[in-house]
C-alpha cells in the first residue's frame, strides 16, 4: 500500500511473494513438528496471516482496476484505508493469538 499506484507490477509480486513464504513456511513447520489434532498459538497466527495478505492481495487489485477504469479517487481512498488498515489488522491478530 506504500508503492505508488502505477507501479503495479512490484505491487501485486509483493504480495504474491508474501503469500508464496507463508506457504513455504507452512511445508517447513509441518516436515518439523509432529502432527497434532489441535490448532496452535502458530497455527491460528499462519491461518489469519494468510487470510491478511489475501485480503492485500484483493485490495491491490480492487485499487489497480479502479485506477484503470479511471477512478482514481476511489483508487487512492482505498489505498489510503488499506494503507491505516493493514496494520491495525494485523496487531489486533497478533494481540489476539499472542497475548490473550
Amino acid at each position: 500500500f506504500w508503492i505508488p499506484l502505477v507501479f503495479v507490477p512490484p505491487r501485486v509480486g509483493l504480495v504474491a511473494t508474501a503469500m508464496l513464504t507463508l506457504i513455504a513456511y507452512r511445508f517447513a513447520i509441518a516436515s518439523i513438528l509432529p502432527p497434532i489434532a489441535y490448532l496452535t498459538r502458530l497455527d491460528k497466527f499462519m491461518v489469519a496471516s494468510s487470510v491478511l495478505v489475501f485480503a492485500a492481495l484483493a485490495a491491490v487489485v480492487a485499487v489497480t482496476y479502479f485506477d484503470g477504469r479511471g477512478n482514481t479517487v476511489q483508487a487512492l481512498w482505498l489505498n489510503t484505508a488499506s494503507r491505516a488498515l493493514a496494520p491495525l489488522l494485523f496487531m489486533i491478530v497478533f494481540i489476539k493469538v499472542f497475548l490473550m
